[in-house]
């Protein structure tokens, strides 16, 4: 037998086995999805407080990328693990979205062919596969509970129209294409498929700073720049170049603000500079300063580097390590300020301090991206529309718009999440640090204690003290009463003497009688 002969019966039998493991394979049985109609597709998931964890996975078409969003409770917390276990505000949320597959009931079967999955969005987004080009990827959501135990695994496809047919439907039209992972069948649901948002936004405490205007008493701007500059080493080396500090406070009784000091820098030198009287703070400016500090929302988040210490100090071997590099793309800078790196961003910095002590430092990096918030934009104008009320829909956009200027992202990132600005406008790196200065909290003011009297000081030796006036004169009171009763004492002694003669005369005349 030649070489080619070999060949072909390697090749025929190579074919025989496949064939047989294709005969003999198991086959699961088939769906009655007929059967399913009008019942509960997840029976296990009965309660939605079962729900301890949730991972969604959706595609990008435009970038072919999967990505993963997965929101838990730890240790009694809730928490986002995909986003480095950012505190979440997701207990109501979470049993909101459990609660949407709770009794979540079959309305019709629309497909069992697995060639109409890409039509009706229902295909199967994976990490694990090049995906590239597909269209038709839809939602996969995973619930679990606290042993991480499934308890509802769902592909959300495309929104389907009501027709007359869907009797469960009663009279609501939020209705899905939905299918099962490892089915064919594509089933057509009622639910609420915004319950399932991967916007980081939606998950947590969006306000930045939570402060009131009013509590705002001073404000410090460092506007500076950072530029490289060569060492005498030869050794390129970026450095600090200051341009103006701005130190500000506000005084709540006469509701104005106050120039406490400026400074400009020349040559990196500061010089005071004095405002003329024709000059004054533009108060209306400074005013929405403290409303857009109130007003920062938080769309996305990313931790510091482990190199950087408490006090965003860093040794010079850390700057071209992997996590630095990335915060100098979004604006962050370790700088040589003080002979030391310290981290420093391009677009200066800012310290507002608070009534109760706290101080907020805001260093501001790169832009992060500009929202035009055209979506919004047209769910308001179609909001208006159905309510009739046109010119409601104007004011409102237009506050809308006014507020998303204002709007920072606390290290917002481009490229995690779906877009999370809702109303448009301008996003912005920047990196917050609090700290506590006990003096700013005014100092109490005592009450002076009360004198005491001194008690009166007694005679020295050798020396008479002489009498108060007080005391002389119930000296002399004394010296009168006590000269009364002895005048008294003797006029009585006077007169017993008398008696006792009187007495003494008529017992003589009577015994010369008897004689």
């Amino acid at each position: 037998m030649n070489e080619t002969s070999k060949t072909i019966s390697f090749v025929m039998t190579a074919v025989a086995v496949l064939f047989l493991a294709w005969v003999i394979r198991p086959v699961p049985p088939p769906v009655q999805t007929d059967a399913l109609v009008g019942k509960s597709l997840f029976p296990a998931l009965d309660d939605p407080l079962k729900a301890k964890r949730m991972r969604i996975v959706t595609f990008d078409e435009g970038t072919s990328q999967v990505r993963d969003f997965e929101v838990a409770q730890v240790n009694g917390a809730w928490s986002l693990p995909s986003h480095k276990n950012y505190p979440a505000d997701a207990k109501d949320q979470m049993a909101s979205a459990a609660a949407s597959l709770v009794d979540l009931k079959v309305l019709a079967a629309v497909s069992n062919d697995a060639r109409d999955h890409a039509l009706y969005g229902v295909v199967e987004p994976k990490s694990s596969e090049d995906q590239f080009g597909q269209k038709g990827v839809g939602k996969l959501v995973t619930i679990e509970d606290e042993n991480s135990k499934p308890l509802a695994r769902i592909i959300i496809g495309k929104e389907d129209k009501p027709t007359h047919s869907d009797e469960f439907a009663g009279s609501q039209t939020q209705l899905r294409f939905v299918r099962i992972p490892g089915q064919d069948q594509v089933y057509r649901v009622q639910m609420n498929a915004d319950k399932f948002s991967t916007n980081f936004a939606d998950w947590i405490e969006t306000d930045l700073l939570k402060l009131s205007p009013w509590d705002v008493t001073d404000i410090k701007l460092h506007d500076y720049s950072v530029a490289d500059k060569l060492t005498p080493t030869g050794e390129v080396t970026p450095v600090m170049m200051p341009r103006a500090d701005i130190d500000l406070s506000f005084d709540d009784k006469s509701n104005k603000w106050n120039l406490k000091q400026l400074e400009e820098y020349k040559d990196s030198k500061p010089k005071e500079v004095k405002l003329t009287d024709a000059e004054e703070l533009n108060t209306t400016k400074l005013n929405d300063l403290k409303t857009a500090l109130s007003n920062l929302k938080i769309i996305d988040v990313a931790r510091k580097p482990p190199q950087l210490s408490a006090d965003l100090k860093t040794e010079k071997g850390a700057i071209r390590d992997e996590g630095m590099e990335d915060l100098m793309r979004r604006g962050f800078l370790p700088a040589m300020v003080h002979n030391q790196f310290q981290l420093v961003s391009n677009d200066g910095e800012a310290i507002v301090s608070m009534k109760d002590g706290v101080q907020y430092v805001l260093r501001f990096g790169e832009v992060a991206g500009i929202d035009s918030g055209a979506e919004a934009d047209k769910k308001k104008t179609a909001d208006a529309k159905s309510d009739g009320k046109k010119d409601e829909k104007g004011k409102k956009s237009e506050t809308a718009g006014e507020k998303s200027e204002a709007s920072i992202a606390d290290e917002a990132d481009k490229s995690g999440g779906e877009k999370s600005s809702k109303t448009g406008g301008l996003s912005r790196y920047i990196m917050v640090m609090a700290q506590f200065n006990p003096d700013l909290i005014p100092k109490p003011v005592l009450q002076p204690l009360p004198e005491i009297k001194k008690a009166p000081e007694k005679a020295t030796t050798g020396k008479t003290a002489e009498p108060t006036k007080t005391e002389g004169a119930k000296a002399a009171s004394a010296d009168k009463k006590g000269d009364g009763k002895s005048d008294a004492k003797s006029e009585d002694k006077k007169d017993d003497k008398k008696d006792a003669k009187k007495d003494d005369s008529k017992s003589g005349a009577a015994a010369k009688d008897e004689n």
